[in-house]
């Protein structure tokens, strides 16, 4: 254990305690006994190890040992006790914590332990007020510093030069008609399988369906190549910015998650430099869409859902395209400016993008894990994982792997539906972060319509000919929108012809039935009416000369029997008559036999079989030979463009609006509706008059003296028979059967000359519209592609921090300045203090030995040079 003395003899710093204990001794020590006198010892607060000494004036025997303590306001109450070697200072025991505050650089800590309780209590409040501002700013620091904001430079550059991008041409359609419908697949012969495809059956006579089961042990990469559309075919001409054409051979297949897709300049060791902007400087494409390749029945599994046209991607040599989807839109018909700039981007590595390294710029999928093929890669791992087949050979010819390549069966039933899994949200879960430092491109679109002139050359239009009536032909055998449609119309054709024919409203004698003959055979009265009055009818057919003399006669003849002034034979023109008798009289007598005669014509006009037609022209036998053509083209005897062709000819193509028309259709409606719908209404017309000279016999005489010759009573009862019968007849059941077989031959002749018209003027001559390589055929399959830089320069964005570490060291330490004047070297010194003091109490034990050494080991001061200049 040590003693006071070690410490005095500089072995050992004092140690802080709860009390302090101080021995002082002499420069030059004595003999003398032990003295102790009062004295005032001063501690300075800001001076901890010093102390002021002030002794008592008289001092006391030194041979006694007392003692004293002096306590005064200014000053700390101690015991002083003189030995001969030396004066020992007891302090009185003081909290440790409080010491460590007062030791501590913080401004106005020590008027904490002021005597006063209101300024004590007003510090204390102060100092915890500022200590909470301090700790509230310094929080948000932190925040702001775990936020990382960033500040983005954007710096233009001009170069002499830039690199083109990679073009990509992607066809919204990925199935060719041709193809799928042509003999290598129609004729391939399949492994014997096990397993059902999905949604097909066995049986299906479908052609689509028929393609699926023949290809659905091959490989699925090998049969979406062969399916998509051709470079050769697609890709009309293309001329490089500096205006040399490029080569059939410069693009490069490129695969996508939907499809495949033809790139230009991909090589990124030698990629095609621009050296001006604009449309000058442009990559210039003409393109075929090749829509009669389309596929429109509905095949779930071959079916196009997209609309006709174009993808263009553009995107840097050094990345992978994920999808067509992707890029900007080029509908067929339309010359398409797309002007673009570049943005080279470089953001901080955090939770929006991620930090590539050159370890990981690999050609091959499979070897790649940088943020290109992120979703790629966790696509195809997803078709590995679910459908227990490969697709990486899409993507890397000899890949690396122990699965099977996925077959035709695997593609419909397993990977396409991963697809649209992952198109309905499902890719969102993959978690695939952007690069940090990427180029973008940002496009847009200005569209015009295609030029007049002529775009392609003769050999090139003779191929396209030739590939689109290949095309044509399978749409109208195999594409169920247009085969459904063709048939239908063919159909409504057949039924209307076989409906007009089995009514015998036909074009041909053997099955046309007449007007006159349906009036027969359809009421009871017209056809035996002859029958019933054969003397009026013979009377009536009766070709005797009528001249005027003979009229005459029969004037004087009714005349006379009112009163006789002259035998007839005297008169021999009507002016005669006149002379004579009254001329209101004559003229009232020979207009009601004019009407008479007049309305006895009409009625024998209704029923007179040579006022009908009962035979129809020869010519309209040319109507069999299209139902013929028709039959031959339903049969599969027949293609669709010669039948087209054939109808097209100058003998059938205005053979319905003239010649079927004038020889078929006026003839049996000039029966029904003039012959015998107009005669009855003019009868009826007329009868209320025939009526009113009919009532006093007057006209039933006129018309017994035209018909008989003469008035007698018989002879007027005959005819006042007659008209009751026929007139029943006409107005009866001859109106009435007109009527309803008007009808229905308007009604049937409607349906054939609509199924006629759809089928021969508007379906036929649409289709033979698409072999004209006229400018409905250019719009719907041509489109012409300008790639261009818009401006000659290239924009860097650039992300850097705005508060780094250093940034909130200052802000931190300029907090603590603000609100407590002190820094974060005081900081660390409060925590090193209540540090030291904690391990020294947890080191030293609870042993009394220990106790012993704590009280007296503390706060220890040589201050014997002070003492002694006190007493010189």
């Amino acid at each position: 254990m040590m003693t006071p003395m070690d410490y005095i003899l500089g072995r050992s710093r004092p140690l802080s305690s709860r009390g302090s204990v101080i021995v002082l001794r002499p420069r030059h020590p004595s003999d003398s006994a032990i003295i102790s006198r009062p004295g005032t010892a001063k501690d300075d607060k800001k001076r901890p190890s010093s102390l002021t000494f002030s002794t008592v004036p008289n001092r006391p025997n030194l041979a006694e040992e007392e003692d004293t303590a002096i306590e005064t306001p200014s000053a700390r109450s101690i015991a002083i006790t003189e030995g001969k070697d030396g004066v020992e200072i007891h302090l009185p025991d003081e909290d440790t914590h409080y010491y460590y505050l007062e030791n501590t650089h913080i401004h106005g800590i020590h008027h904490i332990f002021e005597k006063n309780p209101t300024i004590r209590f007003i510090w204390i409040t102060v100092l915890i007020v500022f200590a909470f501002l301090a700790c509230y700013q310094i929080f948000n620091q932190f925040l702001m510093y775990t936020t990382t904001p960033v500040s983005t430079n954007i710096e233009a550059e001009y170069p002499v030069q830039i690199n083109l991008p990679t073009i990509a041409i992607c066809n919204n359609n990925q199935f060719r008609l041709t193809y799928l419908t042509g003999a290598r697949v129609q004729n391939r012969r399949a492994k014997n399988r096990t397993l059902e495809i999905k949604g097909v059956n066995d049986s299906s006579t479908n052609v689509f369906d028929k393609a699926l089961l023949n290809t659905w042990d091959m490989d699925a990469v090998k049969f979406l190549r062969n399916a998509a559309h051709w470079k050769s075919r697609m890709i009309m001409s293309c001329i490089y910015p500096n205006g040399t054409r490029c080569r059939i051979t410069d693009f490069k297949a490129v695969w996508t998650l939907t499809g495949l897709c033809w790139a230009i300049n991909a090589d990124p060791m030698n990629p095609v430099m621009v050296t001006g902007a604009g449309p000058s400087h442009a990559l210039k494409l003409l393109l075929n869409v090749e829509r009669y390749e389309r596929i429109e029945s509905c095949t779930p599994k071959f079916r196009t859902s997209s609309l006709p046209g174009l993808k263009i991607l553009i995107y840097n040599q050094t990345d992978i395209p994920t999808s067509a989807l992707d890029g900007v839109n080029v509908p067929p018909g339309y010359t398409m400016d797309i002007p673009f700039r570049m943005q080279h981007r470089q953001k901080l590595a955090g939770i929006n993008c991620v930090q590539e390294d050159e370890k990981y710029h690999k050609e091959k999928i499979e070897e790649s894990h940088d943020a290109r093929t992120c979703k790629i890669r966790k696509y195809l791992d997803e078709i590995e994982r679910q459908c227990a087949c490969s697709m990486k050979r899409a993507y890397d010819p000899n890949p690396k792997e122990n699965l099977t390549f996925c077959t035709v069966m695997d593609y419909f039933d397993c990977v396409v539906p991963v697809l649209k899994w992952g198109y309905d949200g499902g890719f969102s879960s993959y978690q695939c972060l952007a690069n940090c430092d990427e180029i973008d491109y940002i496009a847009w679109q200005d569209m015009n319509e295609l030029p007049n002139n002529q775009i392609l050359e003769d050999h090139q239009v003779n191929r396209i000919k030739r590939e689109a009536h290949r095309a044509y032909e399978k749409q109208a055998r195999y594409q169920e929108d247009i085969l459904l449609r063709t048939k239908r119309l063919m159909s409504r054709m057949t039924q209307a012809s076989e409906k007009i024919k089995s009514l015998r409203w036909g074009w041909r004698n053997e099955d046309f039935s007449g007007v006159y003959e349906r009036l027969v055979n359809n009421t009871s009265c017209f056809g035996s009416m002859s029958s019933r009055h054969p003397d009026i009818f013979n009377s009536i057919n009766n070709k005797a000369a009528k001249g005027e003399e003979k009229r005459a006669k029969m004037i004087v003849h009714l005349l006379n029997k009112k009163r006789f002034l002259k035998p007839e034979s005297e008169f021999k023109t009507i002016s005669d008559v006149k002379h004579v008798y009254e001329t209101d009289s004559v003229n009232e007598i020979l207009n009601q036999l004019n009407f008479i005669e007049e309305y006895i014509h009409q009625i024998y006009s209704l029923y007179d079989e040579d006022s009908y037609t009962e035979t129809l022209t020869r010519r309209l036998e040319r109507m069999d030979r299209i139902l013929q053509l028709m039959g031959q083209y339903d049969d599969g005897k027949l293609q669709r463009k010669a039948w087209a062709e054939k109808m097209q000819a100058r003998n059938m193509k205005h053979f319905f609006e003239e010649d079927f028309y004038e020889g078929w259709y006026n003839v049996i409606t000039k029966d029904l509706d003039i012959t015998v719908g107009k005669t009855v209404a003019d009868l009826e017309e007329k009868l209320d008059k025939l009526k009113d000279i009919t009532v006093n016999k007057s006209g039933l005489e006129s018309g017994s003296l035209l018909l008989f010759g003469d008035t007698a009573q018989n002879h007027t009862r005959i005819f006042a028979e007659f008209l009751d019968e026929i007139l029943e007849c006409s107005f009866g059941e001859v109106r009435n059967t007109s009527i309803e077989l008007a009808s229905e031959f308007k009604k049937y002749m409607h349906e054939f000359q609509g199924a006629y018209t759809n089928l021969f003027k508007k379906e036929l001559p649409e289709y033979l519209e698409n072999f004209e390589f006229g400018p409905k055929f250019v719009k719907e399959n041509f489109a012409v592609v300008n790639v261009f830089l818009h401006k000659m320069n290239v924009e860097h964005w650039k992300q850097t921090q705005t508060y780094t570490i250093w940034s909130l060291f200052c802000d931190v330490g300029g907090a603590l300045g603000l609100f407590l004047g002190a820094s974060l070297l005081t900081i660390i010194e409060i925590i090193w203090l209540f540090c030291r003091g904690f391990s020294q109490n947890k080191w030293c034990g609870g042993s009394k030995e220990c106790e012993e050494k704590t009280n007296t080991e503390k706060d220890t001061v040589e201050v014997a040079e002070k003492l002694d200049r006190k007493e010189k």
